[in-house]
Order: C-alpha cells, then sequence, then structure tokens
C-alpha cells in the first residue's frame, strides 16, 4: 500500500509547535493515563502499556485486555515484538505473556507450559530479540532468561555482586550491563569473565534502573543511567569503543531512550524530548540535539514513531500525545522574528510588512529584518491594506482603523471596519451601520500626525445609496474592478456598486448566495475576466458570462475567510476547518478537491484567516500563530494512498468467524457484520469507508467501519472494502469472498426435485429395508461361519498334536501329575471352547477362564519359560462385561508361539482389560524378538489364518453390532536403543453390558 515518506523536518519540530499535540486519555478510551511504552505491530496497530491494563488502538477506537483476557499483569512496563509475529509484554510481577497475532490470542504460563520455566527476579527489567528470534528477559534482581527461537527456556543466574542491569546483544552474542557502586558503567561479555574497559565515569545517582538499547541495523548500542545525567554509545562496528557525548544540561534527569533506525534517538527526561539526528550522532563527538520539545507539566515515559510518521508521546499521569507528520515549521522563528504575524502583505520597497501580534510592524528589505514601528493595536482579526500612496498602508480590525505613513507615522481614526478600500476621494468602510464612504475633503482637519484623531460627526458620514434606498447591509470584503466600479461583499452576496452615483445594487436579488467573505481576481496576473468570491458555505467564480460553483461536499461546513489564486490552476481557501487546496480549470467548469491541512498535519489551529505565497513557500496565518510550508510538499500530500482496512473479525448471526475463513458461506436469512480496523492515525473526519459487491459495482458509503449486509440475493460475492480520503484517494481493497445459499423452496426444479427425492426415498427405503434383511441373515450364516472357523482355528491338529505330546512326555517320565494336570486343562479349555462356539458374546470373567486355561497348558509345554499377568481396570465388572467370544485368542497365541518360545531369555506376556470413556481396551503385549524377527525365523506368505478370520470377525462385528466403532492396532516395541523388544496389539470395542 501507499504510504507517505517520512520527513524529517516533521519529526524534529522545535518545541513551541508541539503545543498542538492531539491528546489521548481515559475519557477517549484508555484504561488509564499512566502510560509507560508505545508500540506499533507488523499489521498497523497501536499498543499501549498502562499500569492498567494493555490497550490496543485501531484509528477509532481502544481495545483493552487484562488479566481476565490472558495478560500475566495488568501493569507493564515494555512492550516488544518479535519475528514470529508475538507480542511480549514485560509485567510487574516478572511473568511474561504474549499476544499470538494469527492467533488472535494471549499466552501465559497458564496456558503455555514452556512460560513457566522461566525464573525472574523483580519485575521485567528489559526485553530484547536477536537476528535468530530468541528473545531475552532481565529481572530487576537480575535473573535473566532466554527463551530461544524453537520455545525452549535458558535460565541464567549471576552472584549478588555482579548482577547485570542491562543486556546488549553486542556484535551478535549477548552482553550485559554493569553500574558500578561508585563510577563506570561497563560492557561485559557473557562468560562473565572478561569485562571491557571503563567508557565514563560519573556518580551513581539514586536510580538503580538503566536503559540499553541495541540497534543491529546501525551497528550500535546505546545506554543511560536512568535519572542519570549521561548516554553512552558503543560503535559495534569498531574494534574499539566509542564514546559519544551526549549534551544535555546536568539538571537534566533521563527517564527513557528512545530510537528510530533512520531518523535519531530521542532522550525523554522530566523536562521534556531531546531528539538527536543520526547524522549528528554519527559525525559529532559531542552531539547536540536538533530539537528540544517542553512538555510544561506533564512528564513523558516513552516515544514512538508509526510507519507514517507520527510521533507518539506517552505521559505518567496525562495519557498519550500525539504529534502528526508535518512539514510545518513556525513562520516567526523561520524569519527571526520576536512574534508570530496576525498579517502580511507585499511592499514595493520594502518587500514584505508584518504585522506581529505585539503590535508591532516589522519589514523585510533583502531579507533583514527591520522594526518600523508600534501600533495601538494588534488582533487576530487585524488587516492591513495597501494605500493608494506607496508610503501609505492601512490597518484596520474591530477596535481600530489607523493609516500608517511608513515615514511619519500613525494616524488613528475612531472607527472600526470588517472591510475597507481606499480610493482618490477618501475610504470606504464595511461598518455595522452598512457602507461608508468617507471623503478626504469633509474632514474638519488634514490627515497629519500620528497624534490626529479627527471626528466624526453624524452629518459627515455619506452613505453610499443605491436608487432611493440606503444599502444598510455590512460588506465584509470589497474589490475595486474599474475607477468607478467596485464589488461587496455582504450577508446575502454580492452587490455592485459605483463611486459617482453612490448606488449599490445587489447582483442576485432572486436568489440567496449565502455570506461573502472574500473577493479576488483569478490568476497570478489579475486578470479581470473571472472573480472568485468566497464565504459562509460558498464558492464560486464568475465571469461576465458565466458561473463556476465549487460542488456543495467542499464546502459543506465551511467558512471561507480568504482566498488565493496561483497561476490559472490553484486556489488556496483559508477557512474554519484549515487550508483546502483546489485544483480548478475555468474553461471546462472544473473545481477538483486536492486535500486540506489541519491540525492533524500540525497546524497551530484550524481558523485560518489568510494565506499568502512567497515564492515557493506558503505562509499560513491562523488564530494560534502563522507557520510556513513548502507548496511542492503541501501538493504532495494528494499522493497519499489510506492504508488498506484490516479484517479483525466476522460475525454471522450470532457466530464469530475467524478473518482468516477461506469462503464465507451464509444464507438469505442470516445477517452478516464486516468488522474492520481502518489502521489511519492521521485527522479522522477525513477518512470514509466504502464498500461494494462486486468487483465493477458501485461503491457503497458507510458511517462506520462495522460494514452490515443483510438479505443478500442468493449468489458469488467478492465484497471489497476500502478507506477513502476527503481528497478521493482510496485505499487498495480489502475482499472478502461469500457465497450465499439460495433457499430450496423458491425455484421449480427444487420442487420437482423435492418430490423426486420423496419418490426416490420411498423406493429406497424399501430396497434399503430388503437389503438389511438380507444382509442380516447374510451376516448371522457369516457370523456362524467364522464361529466355526475360529472354533478350528483354535482346536486346530497342530495345537491337538502338541497337547498330546506334552501328555505323553509327561507319561513317559513318569509325572503322571504334571500329566494329570495337563490333561485337565486340555478338557475343560475344550469344554469351554465348545461351549463359546455357538454364542455372539460372552462375560469377560468366562473369557478371561478360557484365556488362562490356554496360556496355562502353554506354559507348562514350554516349560514355564515365560510368565503371564492380566490386569483389569477396577471400574469394570468382569461377571457384567460382555465381549465376543475368542476375540483376542489368536493374538495370544501368536504372541506366545513366535515371539516368546524363541525367546533365549525368560518371556513376560501381559493382557490389561481398560475403562476409556464408553469404550473396552484390550492389550495384549509380549516382550518377544519381534513379528521382524518371527518372519525371518518362520516365513510365510500373506497373513496366519487365524489372524484373518479374527479381522473378519471383528468387520462383521462393525457391521452389525458395534457400527464401525470397534478397532484394532497392532505396533512394533522398541528399546532406547531401537532394537526390538517385542510386539503390541490393541483392541477397543464398545462397552456392552
Amino acid at each position: 500500500m501507499g504510504r507517505l515518506p517520512i520527513i524529517l523536518l516533521g519529526i524534529i519540530l522545535p518545541g513551541s509547535l508541539f503545543g498542538q499535540l492531539l491528546e489521548f486519555t481515559v475519557n477517549n478510551g484508555l484504561p488509564s493515563n499512566t502510560v509507560y511504552y508505545i508500540l506499533q505491530d507488523q499489521i498497523g496497530y497501536i499498543w499501549f502499556a498502562t499500569d492498567d491494563g494493555v490497550a490496543r488502538y485501531d484509528g477509532q477506537s481502544f481495545e483493552i485486555f487484562t488479566k481476565q483476557d490472558g495478560l500475566a499483569d495488568n501493569e507493564n512496563f515494555q512492550i516488544l515484538e518479535d519475528k514470529y509475529g508475538r507480542i511480549w509484554f514485560g509485567a510487574f510481577n516478572g511473568d511474561p505473556s504474549y499476544y499470538d497475532l494469527q492467533e488472535q490470542k494471549f499466552y501465559n504460563k497458564f496456558n503455555q507450559p514452556w512460560l513457566r520455566e522461566i525464573e525472574l527476579n523483580g519485575y521485567i527489567r528489559q526485553m530484547a530479540t536477536d537476528e535468530k528470534g530468541d528473545l531475552y528477559l532481565l529481572g530487576q534482581l537480575g535473573g535473566l532468561a532466554q527463551i530461544t527461537h524453537y520455545d525452549s527456556v535458558i535460565n541464567y543466574s549471576f552472584p549478588r555482586e555482579i548482577k547485570p542491569e542491562g543486556i546488549s546483544l553486542y556484535g551478535g552474542e549477548i552482553r550485559f550491563l554493569y553500574i558500578d557502586r561508585e563510577l563506570p558503567i561497563p560492557l561485559a561479555s557473557n562468560d562473565l569473565g572478561k569485562v571491557y574497559p571503563e567508557i565514563i565515569s560519573e556518580p551513581r545517582s539514586n536510580f538503580s534502573t538503566s536503559k540499553t538499547m541495541d540497534l543491529p541495523s546501525r551497528g550500535v548500542t546505546l545506554a543511560s543511567l536512568i535519572g542519570g545525567r549521561m548516554v553512552r554509545y558503543w560503535d559495534q562496528k569498531n574494534s574499539e569503543h566509542t564514546l559519544k557525548k551526549f549534551d544535555f544540561p546536568d539538571s537534566i534527569r533521563m527517564i527513557n531512550l528512545a530510537e528510530h533506525p533512520d531518523l535519531g534517538v530521542w532522550l525523554i527526561h522530566f523536562d521534556g524530548i531531546r531528539f538527536y539526528p543520526w547524522s549528528s550522532i554519527e559525525s559529532q563527538h559531542q552531539v547536540a540535539p536538533t530539537s528540544i520539545t517542553a512538555l510544561p507539566g506533564k512528564t513523558p515515559s516513552h516515544v514512538m514513531c508509526d510507519s507514517d510518521g507520527r510521533l507518539w508521546i506517552s505521559t505518567l499521569g496525562d495519557g498519550v500525545l500525539l504529534k502528526p507528520n508535518s512539514s510545518l515549521s513556525p513562520l516567526h522563528e523561520q524569519l527571526n522574528l520576536p512574534d508570530s504575524p496576525v498579517d502580511i502583505i507585499p511592499n514595493d520597497s520594502l518587500e514584505w510588512l508584518f504585522l506581529l501580534k505585539n503590535k508591532q510592524l516589522w519589514a523585510r528589505p533583502q531579507g533583514v529584518n527591520q522594526l518600523l514601528l508600534e501600533l495601538p493595536s494588534a488582533t487576530y482579526y487585524s488587516r492591513l491594506i495597501r494605500g493608494i500612496a506607496p508610503s501609505h498602508v492601512w490597518n484596520y480590525n474591530r477596535q481600530d482603523l489607523t493609516r500608517i505613513d511608513l515615514g511619519n507615522g500613525v494616524s488613528r481614526f475612531g472607527s472600526y471596519a470588517s472591510s475597507m478600500v481606499e480610493i482618490p476621494e477618501g475610504f470606504i468602510l464595511g461598518h455595522s451601520g452598512g457602507v461608508l464612504m468617507l471623503p478626504y475633503d469633509e474632514f474638519s482637519s488634514p490627515i497629519k500626525g500620528s497624534q490626529y484623531v479627527p471626528t466624526w460627526p453624524g452629518d459627515y458620514r455619506r452613505g453610499i445609496k443605491k436608487k432611493n434606498l440606503v444599502f444598510n447591509n455590512r460588506a465584509y470584503s470589497m474589490l475595486p474592478i474599474t475607477v468607478d466600479s467596485i464589488l461587496f461583499g455582504y450577508q446575502k452576496g454580492i452587490a455592485l456598486g459605483s463611486i459617482n452615483t453612490g448606488q449599490i445594487v445587489p447582483m442576485n436579488p432572486e436568489q440567496f448566495m449565502g455570506k461573502i467573505n472574500s473577493l479576488i481576481f483569478h490568476g497570478d496576473a489579475g486578470s479581470q475576466d473571472w472573480v472568485w468570491a468566497g464565504g459562509d458555505e460558498v464558492l464560486f467564480a464568475f465571469s461576465q458570462k458565466d458561473t463556476v460553483w465549487a460542488p456543495k461536499p467542499i464546502i459543506r461546513n465551511t467558512k471561507i475567510s480568504h482566498l488565493l489564486c496561483a497561476g490559472d490552476s490553484l486556489l488556496w481557501l483559508s477557512t474554519n476547518r484549515g487550508v483546502i487546496t483546489l485544483k480548478v480549470d475555468l474553461d471546462h467548469e472544473s473545481i477538483d478537491y486536492l486535500g486540506s491541512l489541519t491540525t492533524a498535519q500540525g497546524l497551530p489551529s484550524n481558523d485560518v484567516s489568510k494565506t499568502i505565497r512567497n515564492e515557493k513557500e506558503l505562509w499560513i496565518i491562523t488564530k494560534s500563530g502563522a507557520v510556513s510550508i513548502d507548496i511542492e510538499t503541501l501538493l504532495q500530500q494528494k499522493n497519499f494512498i489510506p492504508p488498506t482496512p484490516h479484517l479483525e473479525e466476522i460475525q454471522l448471526g450470532d457466530s464469530i468467524l475467524p478473518p482468516s475463513t477461506p469462503v464465507l458461506e451464509m444464507s438469505r436469512d442470516q445477517t452478516v457484520v464486516l468488522k474492520t480496523a481502518p489502521l489511519f492515525f492521521g485527522d479522522p473526519g477525513k477518512l470514509q469507508f466504502e464498500f461494494r459487491l462486486s468487483q465493477n459495482g458501485p461503491w457503497t458509503p458507510s458511517n462506520t467501519a462495522d460494514i452490515q449486509l443483510v438479505s443478500l440475493a442468493p449468489g458469488e460475492y467478492n465484497v471489497e472494502i476500502r478507506t477513502v480520503l476527503d481528497n478521493g484517494n482510496a485505499s487498495l481493497p480489502l475482499a472478502i469472498p461469500i457465497r450465499v445459499r439460495p433457499p430450496w423452496w423458491l425455484t421449480v426444479w427444487a420442487i420437482v426435485g423435492l418430490i423426486f427425492l420423496l419418490a426416490l426415498t420411498f423406493v429406497g427405503a424399501i430396497r434399503w429395508r430388503n437389503a438389511i434383511t438380507r444382509q442380516r441373515a447374510q451376516n448371522e450364516i457369516r457370523l456362524a461361519q467364522m464361529e466355526l472357523s475360529v472354533l478350528k482355528a483354535q482346536m486346530n491338529p497342530h495345537f491337538i498334536f502338541n497337547a498330546l505330546s506334552s501328555i505323553q512326555r509327561f507319561v513317559l517320565s513318569n509325572d503322571t501329575k504334571q500329566a494329570n494336570e495337563y490333561l485337565t486343562k486340555y478338557s475343560r479349555l475344550t469344554r469351554m471352547v465348545l461351549n463359546h462356539s455357538d454364542k455372539t458374546l460372552v462375560s469377560l470373567e468366562s473369557e478371561l477362564q478360557c484365556l488362562r486355561y490356554y496360556i496355562e497348558l502353554e506354559a507348562l509345554r514350554l516349560s514355564h519359560r515365560f510368565t503371564y499377568y492380566i490386569e483389569i481396570d477396577d471400574e469394570l465388572d468382569p461377571a457384567m462385561q460382555q465381549i465376543p467370544p475368542l476375540l483376542i485368542q489368536t493374538f495370544v497365541e501368536n504372541a506366545i508361539w513366535h515371539g516368546l518360545s524363541p525367546l533365549p531369555g525368560q518371556g513376560v506376556l501381559e493382557l490389561s482389560f481398560e475403562k476409556q470413556g464408553n469404550m473396552l481396551a484390550i492389550t495384549v503385549r509380549d516382550n518377544g524378538i519381534g513379528r521382524k524377527a518371527a518372519h525371518v525365523r518362520n516365513p510365510r506368505k500373506g497373513q496366519s489364518k487365524g489372524s484373518q478370520i479374527t479381522l473378519d470377525k471383528l468387520s462383521i462385528l462393525n457391521e452389525t453390532l458395534y457400527h464401525q466403532q470397534a478397532s484394532i492396532r497392532l505396533r512394533d516395541l522398541y528399546d532406547d536403543e531401537g532394537r526390538s523388544s517385542g510386539t503390541e496389539v490393541i483392541f477397543s470395542i464398545p462397552l456392552a453390558m
């Protein structure tokens, strides 16, 4: 987006203009008037750290955040944005917190575990970040925490006698600032062993805190004692340290430092602010300020220059002050005059005449100031008028009328005027009684000397009359157009007067124009083809043939006090709304608005009485002082493009959607509110919001930043929102895609489709019912087949042969007891398997007994080379819980035969049954050789028959009983060195009682 370039002159204005700072306090929305720090984030919001929460300003309103929103503490001394878009807050209680710009969420030690690892002593004194993105937090009593760019925390501790009081990323590594109890402030390396030479000595003040500031882009580090009198400067580019002494009085006590990488450094102290540009800092050993800003009665705490060059100043107790970006300079300081001018006119021999607020009249021949005399009175409403004689100048105001003889002094008349003009026969006044003509030949004595005060008896006053009627309207402006004719601007428009006949005739008796305060010829050369007339909400140019009116929006609520032409194309209006610049083309009847200059750009007051052109400059006289601006710089303001609005959130009915929503889906009966932030910090009255529903559609103005869309017709929209300045310049649009779903009942096809759908539904329901019936029958057949297959798989000849071989071995060894025990368990297992084979569900208690018989038979056969454990959750009742029979027996057999039997050492088989919500988790775990090694020992193609049967049975159960909620997961286990340490099988089935 376009941005007005930062102009250095506008940042380092002398202190006298800082009286026009805009103020933000609790009355405007700040949580507190005690503000410690200011920061502008990458999006454009302005953040304020106060003693009662944090505020975020979007150009129109403040949003307040406190501990309830996620802040670690309501009192925060510093704000920092890291390279990952996180806004960090240095809290008084020492607990850090941050706000994630993408997630729009606060994080603290309660919802971000690694923040709990930070150990600081006291409040957070300083925060700094390096190029990698690591963040460093320094506590009041010396604790230091490093948060790495991968969010791990490293805490540093220091002996009490060498605790650091500042940190610096000097030369790419962390360094520490130490304040000796008596003299120096050295900078030490992070090994705590190497201490650099002393930079400068200074007796320690009562303040123990410090301010350290790194500027990697310039390769420098600054440090100062808070409350001290000196600022240290380290040049990181040179091997030796460079001392820069900042020049300020010994009475100054530092509060803070602030910097701008392109402009310079601000020193904030109890008496105000001093600005030091980089050009001065880097080129001089003794650094002098170029701006000294006094803030009487206020204590500044921090300074921040935003992206458009506006200066924000936080204070302790008086809120926030905003100095707009400006190229204005006080005229009396620029010209070295003792006071501000209230009027200025050109003079042939003296070049310029300046009437000052202190009543002095000054000239400026050949650029050298010259005091001429002092007048009886001078006010904001005083006006200088050139007389017919080159040495004569008139001054009138609401108190006095004086004629100034530049060689002989001042003649004072006992009257006042709202306008006047001198003619050879006398002079004409716009007076409360109407228009008065005072001929010189009717005065009782000649006008000589500064002491002459003539009396004006009533019979000496001769009103300039129109035919048979005295013109008793006061004239607010006059413009001689011929030797005999004068145009008068009065309360209702323009009148034409004749000096010879004494008649004044309104030029527009049938039309009410309004009060006319200024009349001038169009063009620098004084062309009389066109005349401009301006007044209260009225501006037009007229000739003998035509009239061109200014558009109403330009002059709405505007009182024009003075007009100034520059050639044939530029017109400046001095108004109650500042200085307005217009581009005019009378041949094509065109008047275009280029922009305005107000207090938001640095004018001392929006009440402007007069604008004077001096070659390439404009001199502007306001109620609060006169200023100067370069004309080219003023005209460049028309090129300023406001920032694109930022989408904060989408409110769809009662739901709040994130601004990152790709396409907003909504129905016709829903209302959507697009909440945007202007992020424009100039004059709020200059900005207007507009939106449109399509790229080529018309723009609709909006009174607020919240765009509400109601009853949108079905279709695809690409809603665009933009901001527009009063000069017509518009921001790049913010685009939000919206899809409005059509209601199905509004179309014929929807009704036909609905009927067809109902018919299909009816037919489908019948078919579905039949299909379900068939499927159920098939599943029952498959389940019976599966159970029979399971029975065969479990009681396969291989198992029977092994069992009988074991019995034979016990008999041959005369171990009748073991043979009898084995045979008994084998018969019980056979009986239980046969009993379970025709059942869909059995009790967990019965299934466990079956498993125990099987495992014990295998343990006997393998001479107890493994042990087994069965764990049952206390919340489970084995007698009541139902599970499918022989569900896990195949995987138990695999664990014993393929995992544990080849194991050279003692094996372990673990079975656990655990309740997890509404699910039963069954785990079979062994410490055998693992599936990979087992496959090597006994290679086979595909999955084992028993395992496949179990999986098929589980699939049927999911279709008929468990509604796709049952699952099985196999996992290979490994030890810390990556070696196979067994296998784990986890069944998850719904609880069934």
